[in-house]
């Protein structure tokens, strides 16, 4: 009997809906809506948002539901148009083709004017350290027509005086693209979704502007879940197996994590947030290293996963005994054996290579044997115990190499 295995390329139908309750917005606020779906998990998200448009956007998910979050740039009667992508593709009726984008999403919204006025800025990501506190962030923000250059302004979260102060701004010159250059200097944390920030002159409003300011992306712990098992701290992997990788911590959302020498392996379960993220890794069959570093844009993080042999028992088949006559393997030895024979040694033998296959490793088995001699009225004689036989995969073992020892002990 030949048995073949055939991969399937799975496909589901999902659907997608977006019924908003309110069309009314503000430039430069953002708005968050919830979207319909049959099915949430396969719809792509991403934490960047889309560049250029009258309305920018971007799909995220929070304990299952989707969401649309809208910033809108110019006032007017304004058209949103999404184009949604899938993880896993569906199947086109009309032509039987495989398609990731989903029907476009068509929303008209009234975009009004805010109070005060808003100033992008280009970078929207800041990292809080001693070199931003100190030195500064080099950032180009949209002229506020009334700025005065080189001159020192206030940034707050709230409206009102005496909010707590997120970063100062500091005016160099004016750009050519009616822009300025600046320097920002943060010394608070904040994030776009809590509020936005209020440029202020003499404790006086007089600019809107948003961006992220988190604190230096940091591992506080490594856990790693087996397939079919529970999260450990124990960070050790074996060569050939898959693993979830999980790294908690301070801003890991904006990290670019890698892992040395293994495959990263795509997962509908994966988890991304500030505190923690997860990876599904793949340790390669040959890994020649015992030691695995985790990077974050290039850099060692200094955390690693530790590369252990698998050690877990095989079946005694490989294992057979001969007193006479031509070995026996022990597994069939179900009971007392009559031979009729005198008995000069009893051996036994080891089949090195039927530990290890392609498909199952176990690595280096440990064995004891307990030897007793009795009479024929069934009276003890001898007895005696050996311990820490330590037989090593055969040659044919993809991990011989790295489990064999000198001889057997």
């Amino acid at each position: 009997m030949q048995t073949q295995t055939v991969n399937l390329l799975p496909v589901t139908r999902t659907t997608l809906a977006f019924r908003p309750n309110d069309t009314e917005l503000y430039v430069g606020e953002e708005k968050v809506f919830d979207l319909t779906s049959n099915n949430p998990k396969n719809v792509r998200v991403s934490t960047d948002w889309t560049r250029g448009q009258e309305i920018d956007y971007r799909l995220s998910q929070q304990n299952g539901t989707l969401r649309l979050h809208v910033l809108p740039n110019v006032p007017g009667n304004r058209t949103l148009m999404v184009r949604p992508q899938t993880e896993r593709p569906f199947l086109i009726e009309n032509n039987r083709r495989l398609s990731y984008s989903l029907a476009p999403l068509r929303q008209e919204f009234t975009v009004k004017s805010s109070r005060l006025r808003f100033l992008s800025v280009d970078k929207k990501e800041i990292t809080l350290n001693e070199a931003s506190r100190r030195q500064g962030v080099e950032i180009i923000l949209d002229n506020g027509r009334s700025f005065d250059l080189k001159r020192t302004y206030r940034i707050e979260d709230q409206e009102e005086q005496g909010g707590p102060l997120i970063a100062e701004l500091v005016t160099r010159s004016y750009l050519s693209n009616d822009r300025v250059l600046c320097w920002l200097r943060v010394y608070n944390t904040h994030r776009q979704t809590d509020s936005y920030l209020y440029i202020k002159e003499n404790d006086q409003p007089k600019y809107l502007t948003n961006f992220n300011v988190s604190p230096k992306t940091s591992i506080m712990g490594v856990q790693v879940r087996h397939r079919g098992g529970d999260w450990t701290n124990n960070q050790t992997v074996n060569p050939g197996e898959t693993v979830d990788v999980r790294l908690e911590g301070e801003s890991l959302q904006k990290a670019r994590f890698h892992f040395e020498d293994v495959l990263v392996v795509p997962s509908d379960s994966s988890v991304r947030s500030e505190q923690a993220v997860v990876y599904r890794v793949q340790v390669p069959l040959n890994i020649d290293k015992k030691r695995l570093t985790i990077f974050n844009a290039g850099q060692p993080t200094g955390h690693v996963l530790n590369v252990r042999e698998f050690q877990r028992p095989h079946p005694l088949d490989f294992v057979s005994v001969t007193f006479g006559e031509a070995p026996r393997p022990i597994t069939r030895l179900n009971g007392p054996v009559l031979y009729d024979k005198s008995i000069r040694d009893v051996v036994f033998s080891f089949n090195a290579d039927a530990i290890d296959t392609d498909a199952q490793l176990y690595g280096k088995q440990y064995l004891s044997f307990e030897i007793r001699t009795l009479n024929s009225k069934g009276e003890l004689i001898e007895m005696r115990t050996l311990d820490n036989i330590v037989i090593c995969p055969g040659e044919n073992s993809i991990r011989g190499l790295f489990t064999r020892t000198n001889s057997v002990r």
